[in-house]
């Protein structure tokens, strides 16, 4: 069920205030998806509860589409900010992902070397000793 008909044939629900458990519930009963749903909400709603990550993240906040100008921000258990703004900015690399990075790379310089010889290095230097 498309968000324009379900609108048009389920008017009751246009200012309906649920949670995430109301919007699973009521997304399964009648066959729409709740997260289109809530988006659509969003844009007339006065008061909206989202996770630190939906406001701190640049990529989940420009795709939220959630007018955040000349609206005050109250953040509950500010003291966790700081745990996710770190989280938001880092990533792990392990090992094996590092070697097989250094084996991609040592793979492309050795067909780069075939394609167009580099009389300054050696084909068999990998790419670890540069």
């Amino acid at each position: 069920l498309g968000l324009d008909t379900f609108m048009a044939q389920f008017p009751e629900y246009q200012n309906l205030v649920m949670d995430i458990e109301d919007l699973g519930k009521v997304g399964r009963e009648l066959n729409m998806c709740p997260y289109y749903y809530s988006q659509h909400m969003q844009a007339d709603a006065d008061l909206i509860f989202l996770p630190y990550n939906y406001l701190l993240d640049p990529k989940i906040r420009a795709s939220s589409k959630i007018p955040f100008e000349n609206s005050i921000i109250i953040f509950d258990e500010a003291h966790n900010i700081e745990s996710v703004c770190s989280s938001a900015a880092s990533w792990e690399l392990t090992a094996t992902q590092l070697a097989t990075a250094i084996a991609e790379c040592d793979l492309a310089m050795e067909r780069m070397h075939k394609l167009a010889p580099d009389p300054n290095i050696p084909a068999d230097e990998p790419c670890n000793q540069h």
